[in-house]
């Protein structure tokens, strides 16, 4: 407990002293806002970076500071300073209200880089569509913009920025089903992250492949792949991807139904995740879901299987893990349950186009009125 607690007094004093310093900056930008005698280049990148500093913390303050930006941009004719501004407000838009009304923002944005032919600047906001979009359940527009955002990071030699879309665009690709397109995407990936000594993402493509051939079962190349990469997130210290391996490695395991091997590896992989907050917790929370189903603990799967619902932040996985807690009903023979979760599972991988999703709700629903009519 004494670690624990130290952790958080250790956390706290952290993240007030980034609180104290951004506070000091906002308060030094707004001085010298108020100094400044005109309405020039200086001042509108004060208003572009007070914009900036109040994203996370205000929504109303960088809204007002965005337009007033954009509109100052207008009467310089500076379009570049104008679209950082839109790309401003699309992020504490889709941050603070939804994904959906950040979109125009940054398409605005992106068209203003085009114009002024900068890449970097519209690669980073075809590179945050992508996210909007992948978040979003919507993978085949996040295939797109993640495309645009690789392709002008090559161009201009971004490795790293093009490294971390290839990757996307190859979970995007397996998100769908399609996994030709997501092997093509994290080998590319994989070599140019070994091309560039980029083990940090090595280590991620690594996984990545060693996921897909496991749902093509091939399990032997799969655990190739993870061990593989387990052993550089090991060598580089990196928790997130120990965690993302030994999570792979217990979901070949799964498959093989070796499910104590592979509740032991969910549980380091837990522990880990959640000690780190990393957004694949619930994934992992699910995964383990599916081991107690298999061994029939469907109250143990229950209590997973929902914690795992309020985690899930893309509509692709809040449907696969619907399918999940409805197959538990059925196995449970709560059929009315079943179908309802079904239904509903459905109705959001079809709005997202996810495929596997989508079979699994129409065999679930198909069991049930089969089931219902042996009763």
């Amino acid at each position: 407990m004494k670690i624990i607690h130290t952790t958080i007094i250790f956390l706290f004093f952290i993240c007030t002293k980034v609180g104290l310093s951004q506070n000091i900056q906002i308060d030094s930008l707004k001085a010298e806002l108020q100094n400044s005698k005109e309405k020039d280049t200086t001042y509108l990148k004060l208003l572009i970076n007070l914009a900036d500093l109040h994203v996370k913390k205000n929504l109303n303050s960088t809204l007002n500071y965005a337009e007033q930006s954009i509109i100052l941009s207008d009467s310089l004719g500076a379009l570049k300073e104008k679209a950082r501004s839109f790309h401003i407000k699309g992020i504490a838009i889709a941050r603070h209200l939804s994904i959906n009304e950040g979109l125009p923002y940054y398409l605005k944005a992106a068209e203003l880089y085009k114009t002024l032919n900068y890449k970097r600047g519209s690669a980073l906001c075809y590179n945050n569509l992508g996210i909007a979009y992948f978040n979003n359940g919507d993978y085949n527009q996040a295939i797109k913009y993640y495309s645009k955002a690789a392709k002008l990071r090559e161009e201009i030699g971004l490795t790293n920025g093009y490294i971390k879309a290839l990757f996307y665009i190859g979970l995007a690709y397996g998100e769908k089903g399609d996994y030709h397109g997501a092997v093509e995407n994290f080998k590319k990936g994989l070599k140019a992250s070994e091309d560039n000594n980029n083990l940090k993402q090595a280590s991620k493509c690594l996984t990545a492949l060693g996921n897909v051939y496991s749902h093509q079962g091939n399990y032997p190349l799969a655990l190739e792949y993870h061990n593989r990469a387990l052993a550089i997130a090991k060598k580089e210290k990196d928790d997130i991807s120990i965690s993302d391996a030994l999570m792979s490695i217990g979901n070949v395991h799964i498959r093989l139904e070796n499910f104590n091997k592979a509740i032991e590896l969910h549980s380091e992989a837990l522990k880990i995740s959640k000690n780190n907050n990393d957004k694949n917790t619930a994934s992992i929370l699910n995964n383990l879901g599916e081991i107690y189903m298999s061994k029939k603990n469907y109250k143990k799967a229950h209590t997973l299987f929902n914690e795992a619902l309020t985690k899930f932040s893309t509509k692709g996985n809040v449907g696969i893990c619907l399918n999940n807690i409805a197959n538990v009903y059925l196995a449970e023979k709560e059929y009315d349950t079943a179908l309802q979760k079904f239904e509903k599972a459905k109705q959001i991988c079809l709005s997202v186009e996810n495929q596997r999703g989508l079979c699994d709700s129409f065999l679930g629903i198909a069991q049930v009125y089969f089931l219902k009519k042996k009763v």
